[in-house]
């Protein structure tokens, strides 16, 4: 009985910890800046759908109806659903305690994932700092509606194991119109094994996706705060150097720039981890329905990293890539190392200036999962290769 509280003490915690905090406003006890009312995010949505149940020609233009003045930034979809469940700001309480919930425990079954039966007693305790540190934990306090999406993609790992079916590309469709960062999954999946419907399948679902939301993403673009204290992912590096050096850049000079600071990222990880990436498509990791989440789980956060105008809350998808600490999958010392940097930066994330300090580690994460999805999709696909086979091609 013991050694399973042990396994499962990161959820305990959290549960403990979330329940603790909704019901007797303690967030800051554990560094989280708190908005009061609580669950601001989610408070959004159900103070814009009540306008629009009330107001049939509503559109993102007409003033704001959120309690602090912010422009409404999710698709349409959100208002339709809500209202049509006639969901108004007296359920947001009740709601987001519900989203509380369902992150618990979806991070329940991630526990189950992550911590083995034969565990070793550093994993639950790293565990757990992960489970309660502040951008997990302000997910909950905001009640920002990625708890939701987070629930149910892992609802669609667990029944499908992660594999490409149709079902799977549908459901992954489906979180996409609600949230555009999931559309890498119906990408990811694909590679499993190539089948041309599927492939076919899901580039249509891409295509109707975006032209369906189109407009929708251009006023959610327009009215997402965009700055270094409120955003991360490719951009977020050259706006904090701006920051400590007085300088500002375009928006374009900060994706430029930080499109280069990853590509020497990804030349520096390879140079010194090559043999490692190299193996990966023939570890035994491939034939683990583990290794189906991971992928998945990587395309997402690498989608989330390239349109880095997102907060920490995202940053609760990297939970699944856990699975690689507690795995064989590379040296029990590169298992710790990747584990001590997610640790690090997700406590980093957001601490004042240190958060620079965050966002690096977090390109250095992002790198190592663009390798370690080339390398596990296109083992042969490689400078050398190409170069073999053009030569050959010429010699013929």
């Amino acid at each position: 009985m013991l050694k399973k509280i042990l396994r499962f003490s990161p959820s305990i915690l959290l549960t403990i910890v979330g329940s603790y905090s909704i019901f007797f406003d303690s967030w800051a006890k554990f560094y989280v800046p708190t908005m009061h009312p609580v669950f601001a995010d989610l408070r959004s949505i159900t103070t814009t759908s009540e306008c629009y149940s009330n107001n049939p020609s509503w559109t993102f233009n007409s003033e704001s109806c959120d309690t602090w003045g912010r422009q409404f930034n999710y698709p349409i979809v959100w208002l339709k659903i809500f209202s049509t469940l006639g969901l108004t700001e007296q359920h947001t309480f009740g709601l987001g305690f519900s989203f509380f919930l369902l992150l618990a425990l979806s991070l329940l079954y991630w526990n189950s994932q992550i911590i083995s039966q034969n565990f070793l007693i550093w994993q639950p305790i790293f565990l757990s700092a992960i489970y309660i540190s502040p951008p997990i934990l302000l997910l909950a306090e905001r009640g920002n509606t990625d708890a939701l999406i987070f629930a149910f993609t892992t609802l669609v790992v667990f029944i499908t194991s992660g594999r490409a079916t149709f079902l799977n590309l549908i459901a992954f469709a489906c979180l996409a119109y609600l949230k555009i960062f999931v559309i890498s999954a119906l990408v990811t999946n694909l590679f499993q094994k190539i089948d041309l419907k599927k492939i076919v399948f899901s580039i249509s679902l891409i295509f109707l996706i975006i032209w369906h939301l189109r407009q929708d993403l251009v006023y959610i673009r327009s009215f997402t705060s965009y700055s270094f204290w409120t955003s991360f992912g490719i951009n977020v590096i050259p706006m904090g150097l701006g920051n400590i050096l007085n300088f500002e850049l375009s928006n374009l000079q900060n994706f430029s720039l930080g499109l280069i600071l990853l590509f020497f990222t990804l030349i520096f990880l390879l140079k010194i981890n090559q043999r490692y990436y190299f193996k990966i498509y023939s570890m035994q990791f491939k034939s683990s329905k583990k290794y189906n989440s991971v992928v998945l789980y990587a395309g997402i956060l690498i989608t989330v990293f390239f349109l880095g105008t997102s907060y920490d809350y995202r940053l609760v998808f990297i939970v699944p890539i856990l699975q690689l600490i507690s795995s064989n999958f590379g040296s029990v010392f590169r298992n710790e190392t990747l584990g001590v940097l997610i640790l690090t930066m997700m406590y980093l994330s957001r601490l004042g200036i240190f958060a620079i300090i965050g966002d690096i580690l977090f390109l250095f994460i992002v790198s190592h999962l663009i390798l370690f999805l080339y390398f596990a999709i296109f083992p042969r696909l490689t400078i050398r290769y190409i170069a073999k086979r053009i030569q050959k091609l010429f010699i013929k």
